[in-house]
């Protein structure tokens, strides 16, 4: 049973088309200036990863419809009270 191989894949990075080979690694992205511009944006923010994941996990509820559009990222509780 052969596993299913995407023909073409989208840049992580600049949203690009890229063809994948019939062997080898699934590319995620289209060249190594897309790879440092991706890692100089998630280790440059002035977010933490922590941060981040809230804020992206926020706009797919947002996209999805689970929340209004309109309605800021409610504030982080303090540690203590989690």
């Amino acid at each position: 049973m052969a596993d299913y191989r995407p023909k073409v894949v989208r840049c992580a990075s600049c949203e690009k088309t890229i063809k994948i080979p019939p062997i080898g690694r699934i590319a995620k992205y289209c060249g190594n200036a897309c790879r440092q511009a991706a890692f100089y944006r998630n280790h440059h923010s002035p977010l933490s990863a922590d941060d981040r994941q809230r804020l992206l996990t926020w706009e797919l509820l947002q996209d999805a419809g689970l929340v209004p559009s309109d309605k800021p990222l409610p504030k982080r509780k303090p540690e203590d009270e989690r």
